[in-house]
């Protein structure tokens, strides 16, 4: 289970991931290190950068890109590549203050 950490100026966001056969539990702080994740998991499965974008429905130029840890890969594809590497993404939501009115992330 890998933990993506996402931080901006007032919230904390945790994101888990749990690629195929992983059990260890570790914080994902950059584009770059889901790059490496991505690419890990694919070897893992015995799978070309040919084989996985053609399974995903991207380009080859896409996979690479995403494994080298561009920060501008559409996310989108980038939920598909892990989709089809067996990998889960969980987002948690930070904690609520008791006192508060509404919450602001209600399922709509």
């Amino acid at each position: 289970m890998i933990l993506i950490g996402i931080f901006t100026s007032k919230m904390c966001y945790l994101t888990k991931i749990i690629p195929y056969g992983t059990k260890t539990m570790k914080i994902i702080s950059s584009s770059r290190q889901f790059g490496n994740l991505i690419k890990r998991t694919r070897k893992l499965h015995h799978l070309t950068q040919k084989e996985l974008a053609a399974a995903s429905g991207t380009g080859v130029r896409f996979v690479q890109e995403l494994e080298k840890g561009k920060m501008t890969c559409e996310l989108d594809k980038a939920l598909k590549v892990a989709a089809m590497l067996g990998i889960r993404l969980e987002a948690r939501l930070p904690m609520q203050h008791p006192y508060s009115v509404a919450a602001p992330y209600a399922e709509q």
